[in-house]
């Protein structure tokens, strides 16, 4: 085979595998997948002044949650995360459906809400996240801090199971992770005292994670 010949199959072939490589890559598109919730920290927090959050039918909670995820989906083929869902389940508790409402931004003395949510786009071999606060659906669907301070305390509520789900643009499916928060007899003593000082209501724990 000739030289010029030889170059000219080399070039074939290398033309042939970039083709091949980009139908491979069109075909699967983007691929995200949010990353476990393994030790991130989860905030149960009052929305409102203290004193309104203690009162009995006050100011309703809401809960801080991370949102990390991970598109290996190839250069250029993106991702979007169009909406953000959390569930609290909990034995002898009513679930309790909430949606991301804004960033949050972390302070010294404890944080506040951000922009409000909006879609967050992931390009392909890339990383996107941020805290979130997830609030109600609705102000008649909120439930009220001190009655749910009251289920972990007097319950006794052992433990909560929080789902985050996202729902993905391009791919049009949803995604998941749950963890679990275990509610100790310390973090039941905290919440009273707490509650009797009317104090800071928020409690911030950490995710045990499920997949």
């Amino acid at each position: 085979m000739e030289p010029g010949d030889r170059i000219a199959l080399a070039a074939l072939l290398l033309s042939l595998f970039t083709l091949g490589w980009q139908v491979r890559n069109a075909i699967e598109g983007p691929d995200l997948k949010l990353l476990s919730f393994k030790d991130r920290v989860v905030e149960l927090r009052c929305i409102g002044r203290s004193a309104d959050c203690w009162d009995e039918g006050g100011a309703p909670m809401s809960i801080i949650v991370p949102i990390f995820a991970v598109n290996t989906g190839a250069a250029g083929y993106n991702e979007v995360i169009g909406r953000a869902t959390v569930e609290i389940e909990a034995e002898g508790m009513a679930p309790i459906h909430l949606v991301a409402h804004y960033t949050w931004v972390g302070t010294e003395s404890g944080g506040s809400d951000g922009k409000p949510f909006a879609p967050i786009p992931v390009s392909g071999l890339s990383a996107a996240g941020a805290e979130y606060r997830f609030l109600a659906f609705t102000p008649e669907n909120a439930v009220p801090w001190s009655s749910f301070v009251g289920r972990l305390t007097d319950g006794p509520v052992d433990t909560l199971r929080v789902t985050l789900t996202i729902r993905l643009v391009v791919e049009a499916k949803p995604d998941s992770r749950t963890c679990t928060l275990t509610i100790a007899d310390r973090h039941r003593a905290l919440l009273d005292r707490i509650r009797s000082q009317n104090g800071k209501p928020y409690l911030s724990m950490i995710c045990d994670d499920l997949g």
